[in-house]
């Protein structure tokens, strides 16, 4: 009850702060809210930003709508936009809600006590705030520490700070002193597949999702906006610039050139910017420039980046600054319209459910298949889970004796994790509903994670990111394709390929697609070295540990978090005579 109690917002204690909206004898304020507005039942504060005209700030209109039962909620809530947190102070009965972005580009974190409950969309500015609280170092938190090390991403409410969580993302909390966030629904989960659309040319398919393409970029930018496309040479950014180009907008391509690392995908992007006539920026990211931004960007997220293309792209923004609004990215699109991972988890799907057809007429045969000498494949083919597959698909492939032997140290809580993605309750009990299921996932895990570190970076240098595949009409029409036009016959994609058909040549579209690669390798054996050295003394972890690229790049980060945050060493690995041997 904010009436006995105490409520914090970014490292401001309400009660003292600048007056803005008054519940009961408190006065309350806000830390760096975009919008605000009260009246005399509610305060209503949103962080973040809204690129369309999709939320309407009425303290009366949130009052009404949290009051709603939960599928009118979840409805409502599905057509949001942007990226923001909504914070509610209901003043009729002193209860705080919170409505979170449904692509987790925002975040908050909250540091709860008996004596209140601190909220910032900063998870270092809160960790500092709670640093002085405790009056001495903080530890990490060992559950966030494991699933850093074996996944692509940190979900649930974990951080790597102890007492200090994070809102799970599309979700409404609530909130109170002392007790744990209770949350009310869940959002944003993929649509199932509507009836009647699957059968459609794949002409008509694209010719729909060209105009709602179309529609959301036209209502995410104003007239005048400079706007900025991340120009990979893949598919989907290719797109947006032609789209762009259509609107008749202020736009630039812009590409990250890498010093001493061929790019296979440069000349592509080179030829799509010339195709259609536009200003193409090729931004040179220098090796000499990495280890401050490295150390940049885990001051800016609060977590070591996942992604390893972080670095260049806070590179890349930071030379953007002042010359752009808007920048347009391409994140998501995998998913919603063709994707290699969810087309090889079909497959093995597939296989998997014949087989369990044959073995069911085979007398005894769970028996006989723990004693049979089985061929591996056909083994690991009949114990496919669906779920922890599509869990694994985000999953660090770590070498085995580092694997094992931080399984040995610390124990990774599946359930836990299961818990904390975006999915919807539905028993897996058919293909389509294994298929979207997965795509959940994903979403809620690995494409979710790069909104965030993509959304922070951009907001740090005042640009605005936009991502138009994954506003609601978009995604409700890519949930209705069928395996035909999702999976296309020999290349993923084959809806967004006809669209860019519009404006390239076929021949353009249909190049084999070898992504962006990013030299990390490089990095972490250069300009991050030295990092990644005291980090092994840190964790007490053999240094041959180094060797594992990803097991390297998440550490580095998590030593430089401890660095700046006065957190204490963790000991993941106890060392005698160089052996590695689990501690106890």
């Amino acid at each position: 009850m904010i009436n006995d109690s105490k409520v914090f917002l970014g490292n401001e204690y309400l009660p003292n702060a600048p007056v803005k909206c008054t519940i009961g004898t408190y006065r309350v304020s806000a830390f760096a809210p975009s919008q605000f507005a009260e009246d005399s039942t509610a305060a209503v504060l949103i962080f973040g930003y809204i690129h369309n005209p999709d939320v309407l700030i009425s303290p009366a209109y949130w009052l009404t709508l949290l009051q709603q039962p939960a599928p009118m909620l979840v409805a409502a809530l599905d057509q949001l936009n942007g990226a923001y947190n909504l914070l509610v102070l209901n003043k009729v009965n002193n209860s705080i809600s919170v409505v979170t972005d449904r692509l987790g580009g925002q975040r908050m974190y909250y540091w709860s006590t008996q004596e209140g409950i601190w909220l910032s969309p900063s998870l270092t500015g809160l960790a500092n705030i709670a640093n002085f609280g405790h009056g001495t170092p903080t530890n990490f938190s060992v559950p966030a520490v494991m699933e850093l090390l074996n996944y692509r991403w940190l979900s649930g409410t974990t951080t790597p700070f102890a007492d200090i969580n994070k809102l799970p993302h599309a979700a409404v909390c609530q909130l109170s002193p002392g007790s744990s966030i209770h949350t009310l629904v869940r959002y944003g989960i993929l649509p199932e597949a509507r009836a009647g659309v699957t059968d459609e040319s794949l002409q008509v398919h694209a010719d729909r999702v060209h105009q709602l393409l179309l529609a959301n970029i036209r209502a995410s930018v104003r007239p005048g906006d400079r706007v900025a496309v991340l120009l990979s040479g893949g598919v989907d950014s290719s797109i947006l610039l032609g789209i762009c180009c259509d609107l008749n907008l202020n736009v630039v391509a812009i590409t990250p050139q890498h010093e001493g690392h061929h790019n296979p995908e440069l000349e592509t992007a080179k030829t799509f910017a010339a195709e259609l006539g536009v200003e193409h920026r090729i931004i040179a990211v220098e090796e000499a420039d990495v280890a401050r931004h490295y150390a940049d960007v885990v001051e800016l997220l609060g977590v070591p980046p996942r992604c390893h293309s972080a670095v260049s792209l806070l590179i890349l923004l930071r030379q953007l600054k002042g010359s752009f609004d808007k920048i347009l990215y391409g994140e998501g699109a995998d998913t919603l319209f063709g994707s290699k991972a969810v087309k090889h988890f079909a497959l093995r799907f597939k296989k998997n459910q014949r087989l369990k057809k044959v073995f069911r007429y085979i007398p005894y045969w769970p028996w006989l298949f723990k004693v049979l000498p089985l061929p591996y494949k056909l083994r690991h083919l009949l114990q496919f889970d669906a779920l922890n597959e599509a869990i694994a698909v985000n999953q660090i492939v770590l070498q085995e004796p580092l694997k094992a032997s931080l399984n040995d140290r610390l124990v990774l809580d599946k359930e836990l994790i299961k818990a904390g993605l975006n999915v919807s309750n539905v028993t897996v009990d058919t293909y389509e509903r294994a298929l979207l299921q997965l795509k959940q996932i994903i979403f809620s895990s690995s494409v979710i994670n790069h909104f965030y570190e993509l959304e922070s970076l951009a907001a740090d240098n005042s640009i605005q990111l936009i991502s138009p595949f994954v506003c609601q009409p978009v995604m409700a029409y890519a949930a209705s394709l069928s395996d035909t036009s999702y999976f296309g016959i020999e290349s993923v994609k084959p809806v967004l390929r006809k669209i860019g058909e519009r404006y390239f040549t076929p021949s353009l579209m249909y190049l084999p697609k070898y992504g962006f690669p990013v030299p990390h390798s490089n990095w972490l054996k250069g300009p991050l070295a030295t990092w990644g050295r005291e980090a092994t003394v840190f964790f007490s972890c053999p240094i041959e540990y180094l060797a594992d690229e990803e097991f390297a790049w998440c550490i580095i980060g998590l030593y430089l978090l401890a660095k700046r945050n006065h957190i204490l060493p963790l000991r993941l690995f106890e060392i005698d005579g160089g052996v590695d041997v689990p501690s106890g």
